[in-house]
């Protein structure tokens, strides 16, 4: 995941999620998961938790994991300490809902940009880096 805003923009968090598993510790994984993800959903579309309207369960649906790519949402990170000769990492410590106060509507990438990579859309003219310039990757954009 790539911030959008704020003191770490386009700094990136990388986030593993479990759905399934085959030990018994994976099931209790693949719930929170599903929870974060659900939160993410209503982040990114602006549906309160409690809603069960019929709006807010067509914005839960996906039909896929590409329907998370370039998802904006709003979310607290944080630093997990080192841990078992692990480094500190960076972590995403709650996803922000709209019945939040701090919450506000993310900005959402557009078809465009999606077909980019998540990169705008490029600009008509382009000028010639100087000779030996090292490119800026992608991402970093």
């Amino acid at each position: 995941m790539v911030v959008d805003e704020g003191p770490h923009h386009k700094r990136r968090v990388f986030v593993r999620l479990t759905l399934r598993g085959t030990r018994p510790e994976h099931a209790v994984a693949g719930e929170i998961s599903e929870g974060t993800l659900r939160a993410i959903l209503e982040s990114a579309k602006g549906v309160r938790p409690g809603d069960t309207s019929e709006r807010a369960q067509l914005a839960r649906k996906v039909s896929g994991y590409q329907d998370f790519d370039g998802l904006g949402f709003v979310a607290r990170l944080g630093v997990q300490p080192p841990k078992d000769g692990y480094p500190a990492k960076n972590i995403i410590q709650e996803v922000i809902t709209p019945e939040r106060q701090v919450w506000k509507q993310p900005a959402q990438l557009d078809a465009t940009a999606k077909a980019n990579g998540g990169a705008p859309a490029a600009p008509a003219a382009t000028s010639t880096p100087p000779a030996g310039a090292i490119e800026r990757p992608q991402w970093g954009r």
